[in-house]
């Protein structure tokens, strides 16, 4: 059966944008241009594509993907706060605190403490 909606076209994944998901899933770092070329897509039609998918900005689920990485390496790691930050593909380190911070309301050290706190 073919579509006849935009709505039933947006309920069927574009298999380029779950391979972009899949993608960024495996590597979070993986730069834009970079997943456009693998998606076989030009940057602009991978974002609209996206959110059209999605309902979220390419831009701000890449951060949020990153995010969760380096969420999960300040729980597991002893990685310092800069090396949690370039791990995480952030380009430096103020800016990864201001980010996760605005995400989980703590900066990374503080929310380091709080979370081996609770798990003692």
């Amino acid at each position: 059966m073919v579509p006849t909606t935009v709505r039933d076209r947006v309920r069927q994944m574009d298999a380029r944008i779950a391979r972009a998901l899949a993608l960024i899933e495996k590597n979070p770092n993986m730069p834009p241009e970079s997943l456009a070329a693998a998606a076989n897509l030009s940057m602009s039609r991978l974002r609209y594509l996206f959110r059209l998918h999605t309902s979220t900005p390419l831009a701000a689920y890449m951060r949020s993907r990153r995010l969760a990485a380096a969420e999960e390496l300040l729980r597991h790691t002893f990685f310092t706060v800069k090396e949690v930050a370039a791990t995480s593909g952030f380009a430096g380190q103020s800016h990864f605190v201001r980010t996760f911070r605005r995400q989980f309301g703590l900066p990374p050290a503080t929310y380091r403490q709080a979370v081996n706190s609770r798990n003692e």
